[in-house]
């Protein structure tokens, strides 16, 4: 599954030096370090909760205007986008404006965005997607226990609605988790080299080379050590472009944390696994931010 991520950012592509594996000392601490660890100012920039099924070829297009009548005081807005498909590169899971073509025709995807642009759900045949995103004319981040009772909310309508309408029943095949940090420049950081005062763990080279860099990029696969799954972890830079709530594109490095699980057929999994993997990706984030960051962001439970 890739991240359905929403926020406008371009990714940095060219002459990327990319290590292919965040050292475990990074993360090797012991969780109850981190179990109480929040932060009054998270860098936060996106939350993405989704749900891949087994495809409803009884669903159409049409079909999903009547889900928006059942939704749309909450979801006002709706925006028509190429599905979401598996694709070449799974080890990247940074998926912004990037689309496979498709094999066959497929249902397209749709936003149901809110009002004030913060929430967003994503349908279409073979997922759901909630998507909590930053915004600067709205409140900061709410909280996972509250962005995930809202999803879970959507998805047991969803599936109510389904019921209802005859469309089949869902079998869920992958779960995931992803948060989106951004680290703004000028705001977080000046030279590329700065990134290492934020992530200790970004490779910064050696002088005469560390005042130096141009582009950095990094990205590491784990086994999740709570939930069961994979944890894949990139740093790249980008560009986060205008949209109706910022209206200067700023230069960020984006850190994307992504915790995912696959579900055999007939294999038992429950929602709690949503949890398990929120405090994987909290331990890793808190495990990785050097003190002058965690200072930075304002540890609420310092």
């Amino acid at each position: 599954m890739r991240v359905a991520a929403c926020c406008a950012i371009v990714l940095s592509r060219n002459a990327v030096a990319r290590s292919h594996g965040v050292p475990l000392s990074a993360i090797d601490h012991p969780q109850a370090k981190y179990a109480a660890m929040r932060f009054d100012k998270p860098p936060i920039d996106e939350l993405v909760i989704g749900i891949v099924f087994n495809r409803l070829n009884a669903l159409r297009l049409p079909h999903l205007g009547s889900y928006w009548d059942r939704i749309c005081d909450e979801f006002p807005k709706c925006e028509q986008m190429a599905p979401l498909v598996r694709g070449p590169d799974q080890a990247m899971p940074v998926d912004i404006e990037a689309n496979v073509p498709l094999p066959m025709p497929m249902v397209p995807r749709i936003w149901f965005v809110s009002e004030d642009d913060q929430s967003l759900l994503q349908v279409q045949s073979d997922r759901f997607i909630g998507n909590w995103r930053k915004r600067q004319s709205t409140p900061g981040y709410p909280g996972f226990d509250i962005v995930f009772a809202n999803f879970l909310r959507h998805w047991n309508g969803f599936q109510k609605w389904l019921s209802d309408k005859g469309l089949g029943t869902i079998l869920a095949t992958e779960v995931e988790l992803a948060y989106i940090n951004l680290f703004y420049e000028e705001e977080d950081w000046g030279a590329v080299s700065d990134i290492a005062k934020i992530i200790h763990w970004a490779g910064i080279p050696p002088d005469p080379y560390r005042n130096t860099a141009d582009r950095l990029g990094f990205f590491g696969e784990y086994a999740l050590p709570t939930a069961s799954g994979a944890l894949r972890v990139s740093l790249q830079q980008g560009i986060r472009k205008q949209t109706s709530s910022i209206t200067v594109s700023q230069r960020v490095f984006v850190l994307n944390m992504t915790a995912t699980r696959r579900i055999e057929i007939g294999e038992d999994w429950d929602e709690d696994w949503f949890q398990a993997a929120h405090d994987d990706l909290r331990d890793f984030f808190a495990a990785s931010l050097t003190p002058d960051a965690v200072k930075r962001w304002g540890r609420a439970d310092a």
